[in-house]
């Protein structure tokens, strides 16, 4: 029997949960699925049996690209057919971006074939801080520390981290351009509804400048945080961040917090910071592909 392809239909809702358990994914594709922002989906079957599913959306974010998940059951090889069916879309105006686990092996083959290319990786680690040393935060730093809900009350002093924000962001994702965007919109990200803002440290200088600075947020984890955003502003060394992340460590230890999630890409020398310098457990990366213009 030879493989079909066509597109997604919700009747096969069962089907696809099954796909994503088996591929070790979470529900957040079910959430593209039925968001505005999906473009389209095609599902792979082999004697009417679901063995995959290919799904492309957009981000008014990072306008730049056209994101795309490949999810298939690897024994009957449908990934070709599926990323042929995404690459001869009209509906596809921008470059092709897509990410894997590092253990997909035969996904690897697959866009490495195509002549997508790899523009960073992404490591999503744990901190058990039940098993960590918890250490001090420094007293005697020249730095004066802020949290966010400070911040939040001062206009001029947000606006400055925004800045802060905004430059850093911008920075670390040149190969996928952030799109142009308002004061209020980064705002608006910064103070996201998940933002534990009096979790979320800033360090000023003596002159009330913007130093560096570290978020916190919620998780849909049980007893566990996320640690966010994090950077120095232009002139400083990276190798303060550290010292924020202290503070945000005892934070979510006197909140009876167990465990710290990040997400660090290698593009991001601020957030490898962190990464390389906490006893962060070991976690395959996420390679992210590109199709090459």
């Amino acid at each position: 029997m030879s493989i079909s392809t066509m597109q997604y239909d919700d009747d096969h809702k069962n089907e696809l949960v099954k796909l994503l358990d088996f591929c070790h994914e979470d529900n957040t594709l079910l959430h593209i699925l039925n968001s505005p922002s999906l473009k389209f989906a095609y599902s792979a079957y082999y004697d009417h049996q679901l063995i995959g599913i290919a799904l492309v959306w957009t981000s008014s974010i990072h306008p730049h690209c056209t994101y795309f998940r490949i999810l298939t059951i690897p024994d009957y090889g449908a990934e070709d057919k599926l990323l042929n069916k995404l690459t001869n879309q009209k509906e596809v105006q921008a470059p092709l971006q897509t990410s894997i686990c590092e253990s997909s092996n035969h996904l690897r083959r697959l866009y490495e074939a195509h002549h997508f290319q790899e523009i960073r990786r992404t490591y999503l680690p744990t901190l058990k801080l039940s098993q960590l040393d918890v250490p001090e935060p420094p007293t005697n730093t020249q730095y004066v520390l802020k949290s966010l809900k400070d911040l939040s009350l001062d206009e001029a002093k947000l606006n400055q981290l925004i800045t802060v924000v905004k430059n850093n962001y911008e920075r670390t994702h040149q190969a996928n351009p952030v799109a142009k965007l308002d004061t209020d919109q980064w705002k608006q990200m910064i103070l996201a509804y998940d933002t534990i803002l009096d979790g979320s440290y800033i360090y000023f200088d003596r002159d009330a400048n913007v130093v560096a600075y570290s978020f916190l947020h919620e998780s849909d984890e049980e007893s566990t945080y996320e640690l966010g955003w994090c950077g120095v502003a232009e002139g400083y060394s990276r190798n303060i961040i550290p010292t924020l992340i202290t503070h945000q460590i005892q934070y979510a230890v006197n909140c009876g917090v167990q465990h710290l999630i990040g997400e660090f890409d290698t593009t991001d020398d601020h957030a490898m910071e962190v990464f390389n310098h906490f006893p962060f457990s070991s976690s395959p990366a996420l390679i992210t592909y590109r199709e090459v213009d």
